[in-house]
């Protein structure tokens, strides 16, 4: 039970809060409302993380073939139904005062609690280019899943040599006129036969040794220009949208303590996925290096929320 009973007066006072919605911080939810705390979730995009963006999703257990933005509505849900509270915001910073967390976003709300979760993900890397900024959302996405329909019958190019890339170009050629796969190395990492796939799609074509140098459009993008890199001859593509997977970093530009942050950029836990400040725990992609499944982002939150439930039982 609750440690302490002021949490259902105070529409701003949690047991637990959690810093994103996706995988990670949606198992920590379930497991802490079914500890019948009072949980909350902040979320400044679509609850579920990238498994919203994903196309189909395969290696899930129990759930077969199954499209990533349904499985993360029905851990949304699940997680809604037992209690928690979905936050939309954006989280600028928190700080404790030693026995509250407080947790500031940028609509001027503090929220307090007995222990955080940060669960905040990733951020997609971007080219780097001139007037890129200024397209995203008008022809640059990172979401062919969100933004797929807008080209119906479209010429559009995919950017990335990961399984991100090759999965949502295959879902693209169903959709556009013609794919163009832009590599910007010799080969894919394809660990989903993705490649055998889309060998069998006559509107995809894959240019290795190829990278975007050039957005052409004003209010919208209307061309790329690439190069490749081994003949330096550049080609102009005529192409609606442009969806960019090139990798990621860990999501904690709003985290003022910088001593929990390794090298690398995510944050430094233990084997509870605790920090080094108590009641604070980071789960999910903000914390791995090598392996980012939903499996484990699932087993992050299990062990936090675990974690965090012992912590919460000491509290006084």
């Amino acid at each position: 039970m609750p440690v302490y009973k002021d949490t259902s007066n105070d529409s701003n006072t949690y047991d637990a809060l959690i810093i994103g919605a996706g995988p990670a911080g949606l198992t920590a939810a379930i497991y802490l409302c079914r500890a019948q705390y009072k949980v909350g979730f902040i979320e400044k995009d679509v609850p579920g993380g990238k498994i919203v963006n994903t196309p189909r999703v395969e290696n899930y257990p129990g759930a077969g073939k199954t499209d990533g933005a349904d499985l993360a509505l029905k851990m949304y849900q699940q997680a809604i139904d037992l209690g928690a509270q979905y936050i939309y915001g954006n989280v600028s910073n928190f700080d404790s005062n030693g026995r509250y967390f407080r947790v500031y976003t940028e609509d001027g709300v503090t929220r307090y609690c007995k222990t955080l979760l940060i669960a905040s993900g990733t951020t997609e890397n971007k080219l780097d280019l001139p007037n890129e900024k200024e397209l995203e959302g008008k022809g640059i996405s990172h979401c062919a899943i969100c933004d797929g329909s807008f080209a119906q019958d479209k010429n559009v190019a995919v950017v990335g040599s990961g399984a991100g890339a090759l999965g949502n170009a295959l879902y693209l050629s169903s959709i556009a006129k013609h794919v163009y796969m832009l590599n910007r190395s010799e080969q894919y990492k394809d660990k989903q036969d993705f490649l055998k796939q889309i060998a069998t799609k006559e509107n995809v074509s894959i240019s290795y040794n190829t990278k975007v140098t050039k957005l052409i459009g004003q209010d919208k993008l209307e061309a790329v220009e690439v190069t490749d890199s081994k003949t330096n001859q550049t080609k102009k593509l005529d192409v609606s949208y442009l969806f960019v997977y090139v990798g990621s970093n860990a999501s904690t530009d709003f985290i003022t303590d910088k001593s929990i942050i390794r090298e690398n950029g995510t944050i430094a836990v233990n084997e509870n996925m605790q920090t080094s400040i108590p009641g604070l725990y980071a789960i999910g992609d903000v914390n791995k290096i090598k392996v980012r499944q939903i499996t484990v982002a699932c087993a992050d939150g299990t062990i936090a929320a675990l974690s965090a439930v012992n912590y919460l039982e000491k509290w006084k």
